[in-house]
């Protein structure tokens, strides 16, 4: 499996939920990023277009916990700091760090869509 995208431990806790009567719920949890991690780049973004270090913060740390859950350690840790550096107000390198954001979204989805898969098999 995608070796380095998903932390494997957390990987196998959610697996572990799910084989212990928890069908479906990384299946659920892909969905819901798929459908809050476009809304919080945007938002992400827009509050560096505003210079609106409270928003960038806000979202970037949702968005952080999503990612964490769901082992995807590398972009939570992206995100923790475009968050520390909004709550300094310091925003200089968050829009550099959203692309790097965008950039690792799609390997994260492909990763979860796999093990999905691999689950449902």
């Amino acid at each position: 499996m995608h070796k380095g995208i998903l932390d494997a431990e957390i990987v196998q806790g959610l697996v572990d939920l799910e084989k212990d009567g928890s069908p479906g719920l990384i299946a659920e949890l892909l969905e819901l990023l798929q459908s809050s991690a476009p809304e919080a780049f945007d938002a992400i973004a827009a509050g560096i277009g505003r210079s609106d270090a409270p928003m960038v913060s806000s979202a970037a740390h949702s968005l952080k916990s999503s990612f964490a859950n769901l082992g995807a350690k590398e972009l939570s840790r992206v995100c923790m700091e475009i968050e520390q550096g909004a709550r300094r107000g310091d925003l200089s390198s968050a829009a550099e760090r959203l692309a790097e954001l965008r950039a690792g979204f799609p390997a994260v989805e492909e990763a979860l869509r796999d093990l999905t898969k691999s689950l449902s098999e």
